[in-house]
């Protein structure tokens, strides 16, 4: 069924309605229309009982206008450093909503952990604490490490964080499947804006990468793709101005197979750096096997 949330809906808060969807779960889809406002609040969201390819989990803004919802939290330490977590949640769309992590030293957004599969996050505006340097706590969307499968990451802005989208499988010989990552914009990330580690059979197409501050850590990722078997990295761009050392896009003993080649395509990649002795690598492949680099 239909549901809302709000001030004069069935809920008065995404929390609430989360807890409701794991106690009582699913046995059709289930939309949740969120009223234009403010919400402080976090949401961790387990499985949900019932939920499934037919019937999916969907929270969205009302109006259709991401700018209208602001869920905004101030992470305290590492135990909350989120705004959403899929909780080992599957079949759950977040769509055109506005994502906000207030904190200082711990400031994240998105958690996708917990044999989390089958989720989308589309159309959101997804902003962290800026950040240049190496911390791993002040992520944007942090998909954890081990086996969250065939999750979808679309047409979302991406502002700040150390890492504007770290997505990390379990290991080479245990990769995750069926990634998605289109269309997104990522603005001023501090070290990596899209890192992509130890997944299979992925998609990595029409993003845009903005960091042209020339502040940055003193070595700056675009895009860093590792251990991707059978990937597809395809008309992405990145404009970059960097503090010192700068990736462009690099990949890192990415195979692909002879009868199912890797594919990296129409790149358009600006790399510079406000250092005249920085080293810049505009595309850079170190063991990339079974690889076709084209246009």
């Amino acid at each position: 069924g239909t549901y809302i949330i709000g001030t004069t809906g069935d809920y008065t808060s995404i929390a609430a309605a989360s807890n409701d969807l794991m106690s009582r779960g699913v046995c059709s889809p289930v939309v949740f229309n969120i009223q234009s406002g403010v919400y402080n609040e976090s949401i961790s969201l387990l499985g949900v009982p019932g939920a499934s390819l037919t019937n999916t989990i969907t929270f969205q803004s009302a109006t259709g206008n991401a700018a209208d919802v602001n869920i905004t939290y101030a992470s305290a330490d590492a135990n909350d450093n989120f705004v959403f977590w899929f909780n080992g949640a599957d079949y759950v769309s977040l769509k055109n909503l506005s994502l906000t992590n207030t904190g200082s030293t711990y400031a994240g957004v998105i958690v996708i952990s917990g044999s989390a599969n089958y989720n989308t996050i589309d159309h959101c505006i997804l902003t962290g604490k800026a950040d240049i340097t190496s911390s791993a706590n002040t992520y944007v969307v942090n998909n954890k490490t081990g086996l969250d499968n065939y999750n979808t990451l679309s047409n979302n802005v991406i502002n700040n964080g150390s890492r504007g989208i770290y997505w990390y499988g379990s290991s080479s010989s245990s990769l995750e499947n069926g990634s998605v990552i289109t269309g997104n914009t990522i603005n001023n990330s501090g070290y990596y804006a899209l890192y992509s580690y130890y997944t299979g059979s992925s998609l990595i197409s029409g993003n845009t990468i903005n960091q042209t501050s020339g502040s940055t850590y003193s070595t700056f990722y675009g895009y860093y793709i590792g251990y991707a078997d059978t990937v597809t990295v395809t008309k992405n761009v990145a404009n970059i101005l960097g503090t010192s050392t700068v990736y462009g896009m690099y990949l890192y003993y990415c195979d692909g197979f002879a009868s199912k080649q890797n594919l990296v395509a129409n790149n358009m990649i600006s790399a510079t750096s406000v250092s005249a002795t920085a080293t810049i690598y505009g595309l850079r492949g170190y063991y990339a096997n079974y690889t076709q680099f084209l246009n």
